[in-house]
């Protein structure tokens, strides 16, 4: 079996762990419950934006770096973002200039928009998500993105057909490679404990200044699944990375496994960071 640690060092070997949030459009309520509820731990975030919000301006600029943001583009049919794939690109450099790091809406993608995100300044993504898998590796896209997939998602784990508890997938929490978690602050702020619980009371979520009747569930939800995540991972002696760090852990530790990623296999883009940076790696 091949040393997968000559290409991508320690998240190969061990477990690596990144907490991250798709904002999508969650009201300022919801946001502020996700941030308080996420900050008590103390370990730096991800964010993934979609539109205005100055709570989350605040977080990214005032608390060093223990909050991170990229983009959340919308490229799906009728998006507020834009029509075209252009438009939804300079929507998001318009809002959020400089990011790094993108993970599309519904995980939304084709070889279009993948070139437009490298040519945007787009050099990694966490899309592709799993049902909790372990031993997830990186990979790198024709384009140079470096694709970092997910190991839990909130709304499919309160979807799928086991109970929606961190005792289902224990087993490949702790084992090596990426442990990216994501977590809508909408769900976190409304302790959704299912689909048919948020579908049922979504009309009282958006657009309002605080939650509506019955919207909050007083039950176990998906604030509850954060908190035990978060405790089993740091119970056991980890900690949690920043999305950023890990991926420039992961940009430099191609550089000792050329023969691995042939730098001619990649696309020809003029103005691509992601290329760049995988380029300009000898």
């Amino acid at each position: 079996m091949p040393d997968m640690s000559q290409l991508w060092g320690r998240v190969a070997t061990e477990p690596v762990f990144v907490l991250t949030a798709d904002q999508d459009w969650s009201p300022e309520w919801a946001i502020a419950a996700f941030l308080e509820r996420a900050g008590k731990w103390g370990q730096p975030f991800h964010v993934f934006r979609t539109s205005p919000s100055a709570l989350l301006d605040e977080a990214v600029q005032m608390r060093n770096g223990a909050v991170e943001q990229g983009w959340h583009p919308n490229f799906m049919p009728g998006s507020s973002h834009g029509a075209t794939i252009d438009e939804v690109v300079q929507y998001c450099q318009r809002l959020f200039p400089g990011a790094r790091t993108a993970r599309a809406h519904c995980f939304a993608e084709d070889s279009f928009r993948m070139r437009a995100l490298a040519k945007a300044g787009i050099v990694a993504d966490s899309q592709n998500p799993t049902p909790c898998q372990g031993y997830l590796l990186p990979m790198v896209h024709p384009t140079g993105i470096l694709r970092l997939p997910v190991y839990f998602e909130d709304d499919i784990a309160f979807d799928a057909m086991g109970e929606f508890t961190v005792d289902v997938f224990l087993q490949s929490l702790l084992t090596p490679g990426l442990k990216i978690l994501n977590f809508h602050p909408t769900f976190v702020g409304c302790n959704t404990p299912s689909l048919a619980h948020y579908n049922s009371v979504r009309d009282r979520v958006f657009g309002t200044p605080k939650p509506g009747e019955g919207v909050i569930w007083g039950g176990r939800g998906t604030a509850n699944m954060l908190d035990e995540l978060m405790g089993e991972v740091l119970m056991a002696g980890y900690r949690f990375d920043s999305l950023h760090s890990v991926v420039d852990e992961l940009l430099k530790s191609v550089d000792h496994a050329p023969h691995l990623l042939p730098r001619g296999s990649l696309l020809r883009l003029n103005n691509s960071s992601a290329v760049t940076e995988i380029r300009k790696i000898r």
